[in-house]
């Protein structure tokens, strides 16, 4: 850490500094702005966010007596003994008044005549996965939260404000430094700090995420000092279209649940020779399962099966996909859908209590971007939105509640920050960062090894030490800053974890191992930049307790 003199950047001032816009950082703000002046601040636009692009829906339980224990239960199951059950029984429990509050704000759920449908995913015993506009919930979300953040006057929100390091004064986070479109450094003064910045799916060669997911929010966090945690957990979805692009289009699983069937090359459909559930297993089961096909058979894709759907069903209930594979030139009523794994949702992260507060004082992180302890080791299908609308709800109001409970200290002129890039010398960013996300979906991607983790861990480390300070300060100088901070914490922790447990699959440790590693591995950054795992938490029933 050094010490930089920022006092003629331009300022902006509030009492809750809310960073990212998605459906966590748009909830969080909503929540916030009842007790003070919230700043929101988007790297892109408002609409420019994972959630955006998320089609499977959110899990809601349904009126059947039990069903909030079914859905407690399979959230459990699915997580693999590393979910923590206050967490799990937090957020389901309030699922219902989530519900009614969406409901209330416009958000158009599909229906059967008039009750709400529920359609089934991966994972899950029963039916209860709500959609809107079919396979466009995320972007239904969205529009909602969107416009109530846009009418609240005690909201400003700043888009295209890219946020590249933390603001720590005296151990505590006061704040942020941003970074404009035209590479111009602003402040961002708060009393308290609440990142919601998303995923890192561009880690990875192949991935559902948009280019913006960089890991942006882990970095900035660990940079300051905070703990990450969980890392070597990251969901690959079974069904992303392979179509070579950058951004691999989503097939939601939902598909899969009105009875689509994943086959290989000549038609065999076999996932019941992988799991019982068969294509509803657990996604970590199914991506598993259509790799080794894929390994077997030399092929890049397996296939989705959905020539069997009545006519009219995919343009009803999946207009999105059916729009998709028309515009890719895939007729489904008579054609196999060509699909892969890709990169989809990081469940490691900042390590957050369930208010969203941090082990940095100040600073609160909720959604994608935070590790509550919510999903364990592997996430229940359509739980992440549930998760980001309750706690990012409740960290709102924490924030906004000690933000104003007490009088504003006067800001520092030097404030204490991670030492900025300097550009010194030509560094080929694409090509760098191309090198890093194959190597990342190479060695440490669905399917792991010592061996291939330990070259992993030595090339980008070579990277980093190549490279230096010498990355422009600018957005793409940053953001693969970010990739390579946040790779090096996913590298080791997936060395520590040797064990095979729910996403995180070691082909030289292919069994779970509940008296080692039924644990969490929380990891720190040293000041020049190595992963330091600084402790390990006992996990059993919910009930965390440290261990040597």
């Amino acid at each position: 850490m050094s010490t930089n003199d920022i006092s003629h950047s331009a300022i902006k001032h509030s009492d809750i500094l809310v960073i990212g816009s998605g459906v966590a950082g748009l909830r969080c703000a909503l929540a916030a702005s009842r007790f003070g002046k919230v700043l929101l601040a988007c790297k892109d636009s408002l609409k420019d966010s994972n959630t955006w692009y998320a089609q499977g829906g959110i899990a809601i339980p349904g009126s059947i007596a039990d069903d909030v224990a079914n859905h407690v239960e399979d959230t459990i199951r699915v997580g693999c003994g590393l979910c923590d059950r206050h967490v799990v029984e937090f957020v389901i429990q309030r699922a219902s008044n989530t519900l009614d509050e969406l409901l209330s704000w416009g958000v158009d759920f599909d229906r059967d005549h008039r009750a709400l449908s529920r359609g089934r995913e991966g994972g899950h015993s029963q039916r209860r996965i709500l959609h809107a506009g079919g396979d466009a919930t995320g972007k239904a979300l969205s529009q909602a939260l969107t416009q109530r953040v846009i009418a609240t006057d005690s909201i400003e929100v700043c888009e295209h404000v890219f946020v590249t390091n933390l603001l720590v004064h005296d151990g505590r986070c006061i704040g942020a430094i941003g970074q404009s479109e035209s590479n111009e450094p602003i402040q961002l003064r708060a009393r308290r700090t609440v990142i919601a910045t998303g995923g890192a799916g561009r880690l990875f060669a192949h991935t559902t995420n948009p280019s913006g997911a960089t890991g942006d929010g882990m970095a900035i966090a660990i940079r300051a000092g905070a703990i990450l945690k969980d890392m070597e957990f990251f969901q690959f979805h079974p069904t992303a279209f392979n179509n070579q692009a950058d951004q691999l289009p989503l097939i939601t699983e939902a598909v899969r649940g009105e009875g689509g069937r994943l086959v290989d090359g000549h038609g065999r459909a076999f996932m019941a020779e992988y799991h019982a559930m068969g294509d509803l297993a657990p996604r970590d089961i199914v991506s598993r399962a259509i790799v080794h096909e894929l390994s077997r058979s030399g092929d890049t894709s397996v296939y989705l099966d959905i020539r069997h759907f009545p006519d009219g069903l995919l343009v009803r209930r999946f207009p999105g996909i059916h729009k998709l594979c028309q515009d890719l030139k895939v007729q489904p009523e008579r054609e196999l859908i060509p699909v892969r794994p890709a990169a989809h949702y990081a469940i490691g992260g900042i390590k957050v209590a369930l208010d969203g507060r941090s082990t940095l004082d100040g600073l609160y992180a909720c959604g994608e971007s935070a590790s509550s302890g919510m999903h364990g080791a592997n996430r229940l299908a359509s739980n992440s939105l549930l998760e980001a609308l309750v706690l990012s709800e409740l960290a709102g109001e924490v924030a906004g509640r000690e933000a104003v409970a007490g009088s504003a200290s006067p800001f520092p002129k030097r404030i204490q920050t991670p030492a900025a890039l300097q550009s010194a010398g030509a560094v080929d960013i694409d090509s760098l960062s191309l090198r890093v996300r194959q190597l990342m979906w190479q060695h440490c991607g669905l399917i792991r090894d010592s061996s291939g983790l330990n070259h992993a861990d030595r090339e980008v480390t070579a990277i980093c030490n190549g490279i230096g300070n010498r990355l422009p300060p600018d957005r793409p100088g940053t953001e693969l800053a970010n990739i390579l901070v946040v790779a090096r914490m996913t590298i080791a922790a997936a060395i520590h974890r040797q064990e095979s447990r729910g996403v995180h699959f070691r082909r030289d440790n292919p069994n779970t191992d509940d008296v080692h590693w039924r644990r969490r591995i929380e990891f720190a950054m040293t000041a020049d930049g190595v992963p330091e795992c600084v402790r390990l938490i006992q996990s059993a029933d919910g009930v965390e307790t440290p261990t040597a």
